[in-house]
C-alpha cells in the first residue's frame, strides 16, 4: 500500500529543526512490513512546505492514501491542510494518528479524516493497510465496496471512524510488547536534505533515541498520564546496535535517549552499559539520559553509567517543595529529590534539572519557597531546564479548566515567534503570552524573574571559561533589551533580534558540542 505520512508544522518550531520522532517511527515500521511509505516533515528551519508543495509531491508520488501525525501543537495546521487536500482531491482517503488521538480522537474524526488510529498505531495501522489495498487501488478514486471495508475495520482494535452519523470506536489498540520489532529508524524515506545543510545539523535530527514506552507514574500534568502504564522496552542489544548504526552512518557522537525513565528497567540499563564499555563505543559516543528521582541508584550503578560515557543525567524533579509535589502527584519528597541530584552529581555525571513553573496553584509563596530550595540544590546542578506547564488534552490540568478548551486551535498561537529574551531564559515562554491559568501580571513577572535568577546563577557558577562568561553576560544584556522592546513592539523586536538569535543558536551549538558534551 502506497502511503504518504505528513507531519505538519508545529507551533513555535520555526526557529530550529525538529524531526517528528513518532512520525518517522511508524513510517519506518510500516515500510518494514512491505508498504511503500513516504514522509514529509514540515518542521525544518530550512524548508517550509506550502499547500502547492504538498500537492506537487502528492501528484508526483500518487499515494493511495495520505496519513497525518497529529499532536496538539500541529493540530490546527493538520486540520487546515487535510481540509484543503479534500477540496482538491475529493476521493483522497485520509487517515490520522499521533499523540493527539489518545484523548482527542473524536475531534480528529470530526475533521476531514476517514479513519483515526488511537494511541500506539503500529499494529492497527499495518492490519488496516493490508486490508485496504483490496479496496483503495489507485490515487484519488472512490473506495471499492466501502461497506465491506467498514465491516473489516470494525474488527481492528484502536480505530475511530464515522458511520451513519455516529462515531465508531473499536476499543483500545493492541500495543507492541517487544520494541525490537521496530527496525532502526529509516532516514531514507524522507528528504533528509530538508533538515541537513551542514554536518552539525545531523545532531538536530538523527541523535534522538526512544528505547522504551510506558510510565508507571501518573503525574497530573504529564501527557504520559494518558498512555498505557505498562513499561516496555527494546533490548539492550537492539538499542546499542542502533546507536552504533547511526554513529557509523552519520558520524553521530552524542545521543539523547529520551525515554521518560531510562533507569526504570534496571537489567536492560546494566546490560546496555556493559555493551557500551566492552565494545569500546563508550570512547566514541556520549549519552544523555533521563530519570525520575524515585529510582534508587547505587554508587556502583552510577559508576557503571559513567564508564559507559553517560555524560548528562536529565532529572525530572519538577519541584522541590513538597506541597507543590503533592499537588502535581509527583512521587517522592523534595528531600529525596535533592539527595538524588547530589548523588548523581558527585558520581561525576552532569545533572540537567527539570523544573516546572506556572502551575494552576502558583503564588508568591510557592515561588519564594521554591527559590530557597533551588538555591540549596544549585551546587549539585550542571544545567537547568525551566519550563511552563502547558495544559495538553488528556491531562488533569486540561480537564479542570474550561478556558483550556481547544486552545491549540487558536491561530494566533500558531504564528507566534519566539523572542530573543525567551530563548535566552531557556523557558518555554509562549505560555507567557497564552497565560493558561490567568495568573496576575505580578505572578507572571515573578515567574520570569525566578527563571532569570537561576539561569544567571547556574550559567556563571558552572562556567570556567572567561570567554563563555563574557558571552553569557552579553546574552543577558541583550535579553533585557529584547524583553523591553518586545513590550513596545513585537514586530520591531523580531526585526532587530531575529538575526542575532540565529547567530546565537549557531554559536551555542558549536560551543555545546565542543565543550559541554565532550568525551572523557
Amino acid at each position: 500500500m502506497d502511503l504518504l505520512i505528513i507531519n505538519a508544522k508545529r507551533m513555535w518550531s520555526q526557529d530550529r529543526s525538529s524531526l517528528g520522532y513518532g512520525a518517522i517511527t511508524i513510517a519506518t515500521y510500516l515500510h518494514s512490513k512491505g508498504h511503500k511509505v513516504f514522509l514529509v516533515d514540515d518542521n525544518s528551519q530550512y524548508k517550509n512546505y506550502s499547500f502547492e508543495d504538498y500537492c506537487r509531491f502528492i501528484e508526483d508520488k500518487h499515494p493511495k492514501m495520505v496519513g497525518f501525525s497529529v499532536t496538539a501543537l500541529n493540530a490546527a495546521k493538520s486540520y487546515d491542510l487535510a481540509r484543503s487536500l479534500k477540496n482538491r482531491y475529493p476521493n483522497l482517503f485520509l487517515i490520522a494518528g499521533g499523540f493527539h488521538s489518545c484523548d482527542a480522537g473524536d475531534e480528529i474524526v470530526e475533521q476531514d479524516f476517514d479513519i483515526v488510529f488511537r494511541g500506539e498505531a503500529e499494529i492497527s495501522c499495518n492490519k488496516f493497510l493490508n486490508i485496504a489495498k483490496e479496496h483503495i487501488t489507485k490515487f484519488n478514486i472512490p473506495v471499492k465496496n466501502k461497506g465491506d471495508l467498514i465491516g473489516k475495520m470494525s474488527q481492528i482494535p484502536g480505530l475511530l471512524f464515522n458511520q451513519d452519523g455516529g462515531i465508531v470506536n473499536t476499543g483500545n489498540p493492541t500495543v507492541l510488547e517487544n520494541l525490537d520489532e521496530i527496525p532502526f529508524i529509516n532516514f531514507d524515506i524522507f528528504n533528509l536534505n530538508d533538515f541537513v545543510k551542514k554536518k552539525s545539523d545531523h545532531h538536530n535530527v538523527t541523535n534522538v533515541v526512544i528505547s522504551q514506552r510506558g510510565c508507571p507514574f501518573r503525574c497530573n500534568f504529564c501527557k504520559s498520564e494518558i498512555l498505557p502504564d505498562i513499561v516496555r522496552g527494546a533490548s539492550a542489544k537492539h538499542v546499542f546496535e542502533e546507536l552504533k548504526y547511526r554513529y557509523e552512518k552519520f558520524g553521530i557522537d552524542l545521543f539523547r535517549i529520551e525515554d521518560a525513565n531510562f533507569t526504570i528497567m534496571r537489567k536492560k540499563m546494566h546490560d546496555f552499559c556493559e555493551l557500551m564499555i566492552s565494545s569500546g563505543m563508550s570512547k566514541k559516543i556520549s549519552l544523555w539520559i533521563q530519570s525520575g528521582v524515585t529510582i534508587r541508584l547505587s554508587s556502583t550503578e552510577l559508576n557503571l553509567m559513567r564508564k559507559a560515557n553517560i555524560v548528562v543525567f536529565g532529572i525530572g524533579v519538577e519541584r522541590f517543595d513538597n506541597e507543590c509535589r503533592k499537588k502535581m502527584r509527583k512521587a517522592g519528597s523534595g528531600e529525596v529529590a535533592l539527595e538524588f541530584v547530589r548523588k548523581v552529581y558527585e558520581s561525576g555525571i552532569k545533572t540537567n534539572l527539570s523544573i516546572l513553573l506556572n502551575t494552576p496553584f502558583e503564588s508568591n509563596e510557592t515561588l519564594e519557597r521554591e527559590s530557597i530550595l533551588m538555591s540549596n540544590a544549585l551546587p549539585f546542578v550542571s544545567f537547568f531546564h525551566i519550563a511552563f506547564i502547558m495544559p495538553f488534552p488528556g491531562t488533569e490540568y486540561y480537564k479542570k479548566e474550561s478556558r483550556h478548551y481547544k486552545w491549540y486551535l487558536n491561530k494566533s498561537m500558531m504564528d507566534y515567534k519566539i523572542s530573543y529574551y525567551e530563548n535566552a531564559y531557556v523557558i518555554t515562554t509562549p505560555a507567557l503570552h497564552y497565560n493558561p491559568f490567568e495568573h496576575s501580571s505580578e505572578i507572571m513577572t515573578k515567574i520570569l524573574a525566578f527563571n532569570e535568577k537561576f539561569h544567571k546563577e547556574g550559567g556563571l557558577r558552572f562556567s570556567s571559561s572567561l570567554v563563555y562568561k563574557v558571552c553569557f553576560r552579553a546574552d543577558l544584556f541583550l535579553a533585557k533589551g529584547s524583553f523591553y522592546l518586545n513590550k513596545i513592539s513585537v514586530k520591531l523586536e523580531r526585526t532587530i533580534f531575529a538575526p542575532i538569535l540565529t547567530l546565537k543558536i549557531y554559536g551555542y551549538k558549536l560551543f555545546y558540542n565542543r565543550f559541554v558534551m565532550k568525551h572523557d
